[in-house]
């Protein structure tokens, strides 16, 4: 059973609320999203609720998609695979490799191994504006934060940005062995290295 402050956020993945910095990354898309859908209902006044969320969605993606090749990949795989593999975003024009036959699904290689270094590049502690820093183990189920008076979610937005990231390796936090509540009912916790080995 979730607890009572959780139905102030509405989402797909309960994994949303575990800290406060997921909760406000999701939060901020889902304004994106809400901002997004308001201006095409100004241009399009005919357009039904289905249109106008599939169309938003649609926007959101693109603009993630965007991010993640043009900011982070670069980053993560260094320009020598991004030109190899073709993945740099053309400063004009668009790419026109897009298949709609191929299958976009993700290998379960890809989400069972690859997909979860990035838990070893999350830190122990974040920076957040105008107050102490907050440990990750502090953060655990702690996405109430965001709605306690006089914290935005861009606080933790903010200290997302201006917190280093780990290293990318084959270390983690010492946070994420046996300190990880893998649900809000769980009163088990679980080591996340161990979970992405057995995965």
């Amino acid at each position: 059973m979730q607890p009572q402050w959780a139905k102030f956020y509405i989402k797909g993945d309960p994994r949303l609320i575990i800290t406060p910095f997921l909760t406000s990354l999701n939060t901020l898309w889902v304004r994106v999203h809400n901002s997004i859908t308001d201006k095409l209902q100004n241009l399009n006044p005919s357009w039904n609720d289905e249109n106008l969320n599939q169309e938003s969605r649609r926007v959101v993606a693109a603009l993630i998609q965007h991010i993640t090749y043009k900011e982070y990949l670069p980053l993560v795989l260094g320009k020598a695979m991004m030109d190899e593999k073709n993945l740099n975003i053309l400063k004009k024009d668009h790419l026109q490799t897009y298949q709609p036959s191929h299958d976009a699904t993700n290998a379960n290689a890809f989400v069972a191994a690859a997909f979860r270094f990035g838990h070893t590049m999350v830190g122990g502690k974040f920076k957040l504006p105008k107050r102490k820093p907050m440990t990750l183990l502090e953060s655990f189920s702690e996405a109430k934060s965001v709605k306690n008076a006089g914290t935005r979610p861009f606080d933790f937005l903010e200290g997302m940005a201006n917190t280093l990231s780990n290293t990318l390796d084959t270390w983690f936090t010492p946070h994420f062995h046996n300190s990880f509540a893998a649900t809000l009912s769980s009163e088990i916790d679980f080591d996340i290295g161990v979970i992405s080995i057995k995965v």
